[in-house]
């Protein structure tokens, strides 16, 4: 049981103070169970996505308390006083008590004098105000967030008030304002036991399951990912919800499809819509995110709901796993989840030098064949496809063993076998097969077909045995999978629960899985939606000039194929009988889409800066 007493609380005022009586202690079965306190869900805040540097003017004008706050694409959900300040916290400590928080203060510009910042936090158990930490941050630390880990068991398991105090230091001053944050700061106890499984989602961008030993590949690639896939299910015909980073993601952490969670390049999701990050972050998990590509930064809408959110652009896997491991250590004590993206196998094909003649000599002219993808240009010999696919083997291999680290990881703090681990991609990547290359604008198999291994938790009753799973699945079940696992009943979803799948047998009733793809530009604007029903897919394009990303235009061509005897999508059966059943699934699934983005509020607009536009011009998606 968790009780909440909330006093005062005005941030517009230079001193604060908020009372808050926690109540930290639960039962189950005779051992006791201390949750974590976030001291920033206890404190109101207006805004949804997060704030960067340039904002927080606006921020301090209109008085909010917290924010989500972005700080060299490092986000944390902060506490934003002004200066000075001085909030109060009532809580009784647990045993082995413990705080972490971040520091920081952020400026606009460089200041040309500077007034040193003092951060201070004091513990007052009734017998006077005891300083237990201070620190001054200077020039040179400022605009980055300082972690910091305050040891409280001398006061475990008394009534104390906690002041986080920021004043200047000295009788100094600045020419220009300063912004003191308090970067979530969490109360917790080194003696928690955890009720549910801790949750970790990665997402390996652009990764192909037939590149991957555990679906048959003949070169070793992945023995990290094979050796773990005997832990959990395999699923060897999951399809993404689209064919590119930025809808697909989002349909993962929403649980649907593009045309019902709406995000685009200009359109982030509506704040009616629910998101996993948030529903398990009200639920007390700690939630953090380690990211490496440009279309998952904030601008395009992903970090509410996370704790800390880490953005490191074009990152190699073994920065992006480091980070994951930090953020991981420091969750001690609480259940977590964490979402890590590694885009390695993305192109531009560059492993690191251990890598990059693992399967194949080094290229004679390699910037050339690069080139020649991101041109859209055909191969000028199968060699060039070959030679290709060495070198994102090559970006395989290296993801798979610093994937492979964050399991040794896990195992050696006694986690792996309480967690619920998911591994997957956004979707594929194609070599030229129906003459494209990388991903986006087709939805054939090359693009949305993905793996997908769960190990599932082994307090579950009923753990599987290792299993594979032939029916087609989407990667919206993660989203009531996921709620599942931390008890949590999932809003209303397009994806059905793998739990369903723990055990070898498999239910009979199939549901279709649907794909679906924009762009805007070659023009004419166009959209594909696919849907698979067993081993048939149908695709219908639409093409016009019409802003309607539901239709978009006139539906210009369709296909169908049959899986079982034309994996590859070659033979279309255009003509035959199931293309009318497919044809009304479409509009059934259009017209609802329609009917449920009616029900919602409008999702703010992207602001794309010159920072995340040149990152998307490195990865090729702009000119």
């Amino acid at each position: 049981m968790i009780t909440d007493t909330l006093g005062i609380l005005n941030l517009r005022r230079s001193s604060c103070v908020v009372l808050l009586a926690l109540l930290l202690v639960a039962c189950r079965d005779g051992e006791r169970r201390f949750s974590p306190t976030f001291f920033v869900e206890r404190v109101p805040s207006d805004s949804l996505y997060s704030v960067g540097r340039a904002d927080l003017p606006g921020l301090h004008q209109q008085g909010t308390p917290s924010a989500s706050v972005t700080l060299n694409d490092d986000t944390r959900r902060a506490l934003t006083p002004s200066l000075p300040s001085r909030l109060t916290f009532a809580a009784k400590l647990p045993p082995q008590s413990a705080l972490d928080f971040s520091l920081a203060v952020a400026t606009i510009a460089k200041p040309e004098r500077w007034a040193p910042i003092l951060f201070r936090v004091a513990i007052n158990d009734g017998s006077g105000e005891e300083t237990a930490f201070r620190e001054t941050v200077r020039l040179a630390e400022r605009n980055q967030w300082l972690d910091r880990t305050l040891d409280l068991s001398a006061w475990s398991d008394k009534e104390v008030q906690i002041v986080f105090e920021i004043t200047i230091d000295g009788s100094g001053d600045s020419t220009d304002p300063v912004y003191p944050l308090w970067g979530n700061p969490v109360l917790y106890s080194g003696q928690n036991r955890r009720e549910r499984p801790s949750i970790i989602l990665i997402s390996v961008d652009c990764l192909r399951p037939d590149h991957m030993g555990l679906y048959g590949y003949e070169r070793n690639t992945t023995p990290r990912l094979d050796a773990f896939s005997s832990d959990g299910a395999v699923f060897t015909a999951a399809s993404s919800a689209s064919s590119w980073t930025l809808p697909a993601h989002m349909s993962m952490l929403t649980g649907l499809t593009p045309s019902f969670h709406a995000v685009t390049r200009e359109r982030k999701l509506a704040p009616s819509v629910a998101y996993l990050p948030q529903l398990l972050s009200q639920a007390g998990y700690e939630v953090d995110g380690v990211v490496s590509g440009a279309y998952l930064s904030p601008n395009f809408g992903f970090e509410p709901g996370f704790h800390n959110y880490r953005v490191l652009p074009s990152s190699p896997a073994e920065q992006t796993v480091a980070q994951a491991l930090h953020l991981l250590q420091r969750a001690r004590g609480r259940d977590f989840f964490l979402f890590l993206h590694v885009i390695d196998p993305h192109w531009r094909y560059l492993p690191p030098e251990d890598f990059v003649e693992r399967y194949g000599p080094r290229p004679p002219d390699l910037d050339a064949l690069l080139n020649r993808v991101i041109e859209r240009a055909p191969p000028s010999s199968p060699q060039d496809v070959e030679r290709l696919k060495n070198l994102y083997d090559g970006e395989i291999a290296y993801v798979d063993q610093e994937v492979g680290r964050l399991l040794d990881w896990l195992e050696a703090q006694e986690l792996y076998e309480s967690s619920l681990i998911i591994v997957t991609s956004d979707h594929g990547e194609a070599f030229y097969e129906h003459e494209h290359w990388q991903h986006s604008e087709t939805l054939y198999q090359e693009m949305i077909r993905v793996p997908l291994i769960v190990k599932w938790p082994v307090e579950w009753p009923g753990r599987p045995q290792p299993l594979r799973v032939h029916t087609p699945v989407s990667l919206v079940d993660l989203f009531p999978t996921i709620l599942e696992s931390a008890g949590l009943p999932p809003p209303r979803t397009q994806g059905k629960s793998l739990t369903r799948y723990r055990q070898p047998s498999e239910p009979s009733k199939e549901e279709a899985t649907i794909s679906e793809v924009i762009w805007w530009s070659p023009e004419p604007a166009g959209k594909k939606v696919s849907i698979r029903s067993r081993n048939l897919k149908y695709i219908a394009t639409f093409q016009g000039e019409t802003n309607d990303d539901l239709t978009i235009g006139k539906m210009v061509r369709e296909e169908l194929y049959d899986l079982t005897v034309d994996p590859e999508e070659k033979n279309n059966l255009e003509t035959s009988g199931p293309m009318e059943a497919f044809r009304k699934q479409l509009h059934a699934h259009l017209e609802e889409a329609r009917r449920f983005r009616n029900d919602q509020e409008t999702g703010g607009a992207v602001v794309i800066d010159e920072t995340v536009r040149e990152r998307l011009r490195a990865l090729g998606y702009l000119q």
